[in-house]
């Protein structure tokens, strides 16, 4: 399965009656990523909302940075250990998702 097309942020709403609730949403047209409970948004949560929120935009990068490095180093970069993984982990990323 494919995720939400990026970028993604952080968006902190109030609710009817007052409570806040963060949102992660598609900057684009606001779809809804995920979403933390009135008032259970701890420090580690953010932390972690952040992090979720840069996904899209840190694996666009990580695409980049792997393309230039094989365009300047050329086919013997793929056999550094950190590409590998990089690349694996882009793989696993991507692969369609059938148990949903």
């Amino acid at each position: 399965m494919k995720h939400t097309k990026g970028p993604w942020k952080i968006a902190p709403i109030n609710d009817n009656d007052g409570n806040l609730t963060h949102f992660i949403t598609s900057v684009p047209d606001d779809t809804i990523i995920t979403y933390a409970l009135p008032n259970t948004m701890h420090p580690e949560m953010m932390a972690n909302a952040k992090l979720l929120a840069a996904a899209p935009e840190l694996l666009y990068e990580l695409k980049e940075l792997m393309q230039d490095f094989y365009n300047c180093c050329g086919s013997s970069i793929l056999d550094l250990p950190a590409y590998k993984k990089a690349f694996r982990t882009i793989l696993k990323l991507e692969e369609e998702d059938t148990k949903c």
